[in-house]
Order: C-alpha cells, then sequence, then structure tokens
C-alpha cells in the first residue's frame, strides 16, 4: 500500500515538472450560474393547503406582476430585468412552524437549461413547533438560459 501511494506521488512529481498536471473533467460539474434573492420568508397569501409544494417561473412583467400580488397584496413586487431575467421560486404549505425552504443553488443543466436546487428543512418527530399554518418561501432572479427549468427538491430534518 505504502509503494503504491509514493509511486502515484512520484508521478505526480513527474508531471508537475514536465510542466503537466493531471486533469479532472470539469464538463463532469454543472456550471454555477448567479442568483439574486428577491424574497424569503415564512409566511404567503398563495396557498394555505398543508402539504402543497408550487415551484414557479416567471418570465415576463406583468406574470411577475400578479403572483406577487396573490403573494403579498399589500406588497410591491421586487424590481427585475426580464430582458436578462427570469424570476424562479417556491412556495410550500405546511401544517406547523419549524419549516424553512432555501435556495441552494442554480446550475446550467446539459445539454441547456437550467436546474435550481432548493432544501426543505422539516422539523424532527422531537422538535417543539408552534401550531399555525406556514408558506415558507422564496423568489430569486436568475439569468434567461434558452431550454427548461427545471427543480430539485432536497429535504432534511431538524431537530
Amino acid at each position: 500500500m505504502r509503494r503504491r501511494w509514493i509511486g502515484n506521488v512520484g508521478l505526480g512529481l513527474v508531471l508537475a515538472a514536465c510542466g503537466r498536471t493531471p486533469s479532472v473533467d470539469a464538463s463532469a460539474a454543472p456550471e454555477p450560474l448567479p442568483a439574486r434573492v428577491l424574497e424569503s420568508g415564512a409566511m404567503s397569501a398563495l396557498d394555505t393547503n398543508p402539504g402543497a409544494t408550487h415551484e414557479y417561473v416567471v418570465d415576463d412583467a406583468d406574470q411577475w406582476q400578479r403572483l406577487y400580488a396573490s403573494h403579498k397584496p399589500d406588497g410591491v413586487a421586487p424590481a427585475v430585468d426580464f430582458a436578462h431575467e427570469r424570476v424562479v421560486g417556491v412556495e410550500l404549505a405546511r401544517p406547523t412552524g419549524g419549516f424553512v425552504v432555501r435556495l441552494v443553488e442554480v446550475t446550467a443543466s446539459s445539454p441547456g437549461g437550467t436546474q435550481v436546487t432548493y432544501e426543505e428543512a422539516t422539523p424532527g418527530p422531537d422538535a417543539v413547533t408552534i401550531q399555525v399554518l406556514v408558506q415558507p418561501h422564496f423568489f430569486a432572479a436568475i439569468p434567461i438560459r434558452p431550454g427548461p427549468v427545471t427543480f430539485r427538491h432536497l429535504t432534511t430534518i431538524r431537530n
């Protein structure tokens, strides 16, 4: 075992001395894309049906104004440059407090399109939570890319 490790280190040193380093296939890793979180929180007027999960893709200002007015009737929608950006969002309707949703990352998917990864943190079985309907949510502006927008939902349990 030790001889193999020393041999691998030796090969790496030889390649480095020749000006070459072992390459890693960069195409295997998804390309991260910038995301600007417009809003996140625990309450929304969009849906109070416990258990519902809504994923939104908004491509124009009129659609954004309507969605935001449904979400927060007295609020003003955050500004978005729809010539270069689109809005993605997630809204969950849950039966108790203790639920949180957050944007994890936005990546370019292959051969085209965009993947939005978000995480839902749920209260564990021993967690003490408030007994009220909650709607954890976020909205984010992301660059416009050709192809579909897909969502990836991760779940973690918090104690």
